[in-house]
């Protein structure tokens, strides 16, 4: 304990009838050491959507608006890019506008993509994989998507039907579901 000698708390006169005014230190806090660390990117764009599965905890996609689709992985802790081997180079760079992701609610296998980075360019596409995204076929839409559009972060277009495996329902910008 610190005594004041000198002055009241009212501040400036002598202390009086009570004798001088106690006066506790506040203790002067530990310092603590924290290790910071930088992250990973080996993506590019924005992450527009986090696409978890409902009954498998550990699968989990990302899309983006430019720069393809990614699937966690538990046990590296990290994102494994999956759309960079499903003949999208150079050629097929449009195509890695992610609109959406659609997961099989009752199978965590099967993964649908609808891709096309803008509405004006052509019309979109559906990349349909039956083993997490290690292989894809392709399926062309009628319609364009649009996945580094104003909006694209809003909700995932396609459905699947969870009574009717591999049924998809795509929604549209432009034509509607």
């Amino acid at each position: 304990m610190i005594l004041l000698t000198g002055c009241s708390a009212e501040g400036g006169s002598p202390a009086r009838a009570g004798g001088p005014v106690p006066v506790v230190p506040t203790p002067t806090p530990t310092p603590t050491t924290t290790a910071w660390s930088g992250i990973k990117r080996s993506g590019q764009g924005v992450v527009t959507g986090l696409v978890f599965h409902p009954t498998s905890t550990n699968v989990l996609h990302a899309r983006t608006d430019i720069g393809g689709a990614y699937r966690w992985d538990p046990i590296t802790m990290s994102w494994a890019p999956i759309t960079n081997g499903v003949g999208l180079g150079a050629a097929g760079s449009r195509l890695h506008g992610i609109e959406s992701i659609a997961l099989d609610p009752n199978d965590d296998q099967p993964v649908y993509i609808a891709t096309r980075k803008h509405t004006f360019e052509a019309n979109g596409r559906i990349y349909v994989s039956s083993d997490h995204g290690d292989s894809w076929t392709d399926v062309d839409l009628p319609f364009p998507l649009g996945g580094g559009h104003p909006g694209r972060a809003m909700s995932e277009r396609p459905m699947v039907v969870p009574h009717l495996p591999l049924t998809l329902f795509p929604g549209s910008r432009t034509a509607g579901l």
